[in-house]
């Protein structure tokens, strides 16, 4: 069972979900002080929405913090460097909120065309402003959307309904895709010359911040209608505010600002301006369908130490490639708990159906784990790593296609590991060095390197009898040259004690003690 604090308001479904997954929900919204920081102090987990910034102070006062999970699409709250330095994996709810999140800027962008808040305040003054309250007509217009994720393209959907064209500008959207979804790629500045209507669809970024400035303001067609209910930054208020007095801006529909709530209303209280207060995502489905995605996202992590999902994780593991990335990760752990000093390089081989980059980070993760007690995950191993002044590199076998081998270098020598995986076995370590060897790579082991001659193994069993140390298995090999690896799965591991007894022994020249998780 984990801790799993909750620092904005959350749908009951998700706590709901949490208990149900066996972990314990503690709602820290009404708390301050001692009392929110001894609840934070405990967590292994941190449910928050967009009224929480975490970031390396908060993170700190968590120091047994796994995971946070952010009930909504942006992190721009979540310190995302922070939280990968110290090996937090940070979820999201990608897809939680995006029908709501793309039916508000519907709405605004039909409120701003046709007037709407406009009409609605002069009924509510007794004023018929029939004649001067003209609109627009949407169909026939040109739809510019900056960002062409899963809102953008619902966007486009909308548009093509409602009988637009649409243009779209992404640097990740290849134009063929884009064309796919009924959308012609543009430039930036060709987008914001050709539309009538702009609108926003994008996360906020250091370069995103003030995608829409006053340079690109003067480059609109006149009578623009511009709208963001994405990410308050995206825009250039006093930039947008000088093209609506000015006229070129038409009007516009403003859901998120740049600072929450405004301390500048100026923008907001414009006439021609459909102002609301970042309710993109505040539909009761919103709210549920992102509460319950936030929570089983942390709680798989919880369970399986999985971060492929995580937003921070530098590779994502498909189910298939699971049990591979498991293989390289118990190789390179069994490796470098066979190399005595400091590791320099760990090197990954893998059949060419295999995700190279997941099989390198996730053994990088075996190797680290072997030699500290800090957290260690997918997303902070190359950081890691690369503090530690490791190399990693990676080498295609072509011609074994079910095959993982990593080999783990350092001041202490090397050593080289195969391995496969098959569903009605499982992992298994098939190779060591030049020896063959047959054992699955699980549990605790004496792993030796000793002459092949007569007495070896007697008195290497002989210790660790004394120690009181079962032997469950044993894999041994010989190279025809005069010498022999064993590798001894023992019960309960094989005290200090007898490892260095062993390594007194006449012909035995390495002992090792290893431990895979």
């Amino acid at each position: 069972m984990a801790r799993v604090v909750v620092s904005d308001p959350l749908a009951e479904e998700g706590y709901a979900l949490l208990r149900e997954r066996g972990h314990d929900p503690v709602d820290v919204t009404g708390l301050d002080g001692d009392a929110r920081a001894a609840a934070v102090a405990q967590a292994e987990a941190w449910i928050v929405r967009s009224g929480t910034r975490l970031g390396p102070d908060e993170m700190a006062a968590a120091p047994r913090l796994r995971a946070v999970g952010r009930a909504g699409v942006g992190v721009d709250n979540v310190d995302l460097e922070a939280a990968t330095a110290a090996g937090v994996a940070v979820f999201n709810s990608p897809t939680g909120n995006i029908t709501s999140a793309a039916e508000q800027a519907w709405a605004l962008m039909l409120a701003a065309a046709r007037r709407v808040p406009e009409a609605d305040a002069a009924m509510k003054e007794g004023d018929w402003a029939r004649k001067r309250l003209k609109g627009v007509e949407l169909a026939g217009k040109t739809l510019f959307i900056v960002g062409l994720g899963r809102i953008g393209r619902m966007m486009a959907r909308r548009a093509q309904a409602f009988e637009m064209t649409c243009l779209g500008f992404d640097p990740f959207v290849t134009a063929e895709a884009a064309a796919g979804f009924g959308v012609e790629k543009v430039e930036l500045e060709d987008g914001f010359r050709r539309a009538d209507v702009v609108t926003f669809h994008t996360p906020l970024t250091s370069k995103t911040r003030d995608l829409l400035d006053a340079e690109r303001v003067a480059m609109l067609k006149e009578g623009c209608i511009v709208v963001n209910a994405a990410r308050g930054g995206l825009l250039d208020e006093p930039a947008l505010l000088e093209g609506l007095t000015s006229g070129r801006v038409a009007a516009a529909g403003v859901d998120v600002w740049s600072e929450e709530p405004p301390t500048d209303w100026s923008l907001a209280k414009h006439p021609r301006v459909v102002a609301a207060p970042h309710l993109g995502a505040s539909t009761h489905e919103a709210q549920v369908k992102a509460a319950v995605q936030a929570v089983e996202r942390v709680c798989d992590f919880l369970d399986s130490g999985d971060a492929g999902n995580a937003v921070n994780a530098q590779v994502r593991v498909p189910e298939p490639m699971r049990p591979w990335v498991g293989l390289a990760e118990q190789l390179a752990a069994f490796g470098a708990q066979a190399v005595d000093g400091p590791l320099s390089e760990v090197v990954v081989s893998a059949g060419p159906d295999l995700d190279a980059d997941a099989l390198r980070i996730h053994a990088l993760v075996g190797a680290l784990r072997a030699g500290t007690d800090e957290p260690v995950n997918a997303i902070n191993a190359p950081g890691m790593a690369d503090e530690k002044g490791w190399t990693v590199a990676g080498r295609g076998t072509p011609d074994q296609a079910d095959y993982v081998c990593v080999e783990v270098r350092g001041d202490g020598g090397g050593i080289r590991l195969e391995g496969t995986y098959t569903p009605h076995y499982g992992a298994r370590v098939t190779r060591i060095d030049h020896y063959d060897v047959e054992f699955r790579p699980r549990g605790r082991f004496l792993f030796t390197r000793h002459d092949d001659v007569p007495g070896v193994l007697a008195g290497i069993t002989r210790i660790l009898a004394d120690a009181g140390v079962n032997v469950a298995d044993l894999s041994l090999a010989r190279n025809g040259a005069g010498a022999a690896v064993a590798v001894v799965r023992v019960d309960g591991g094989v005290p200090r004690q007898a490892r260095d007894g062993l390594r007194g022994l006449e012909h035995v020249r390495e002992a090792h003690r290893i431990r895979l998780n």
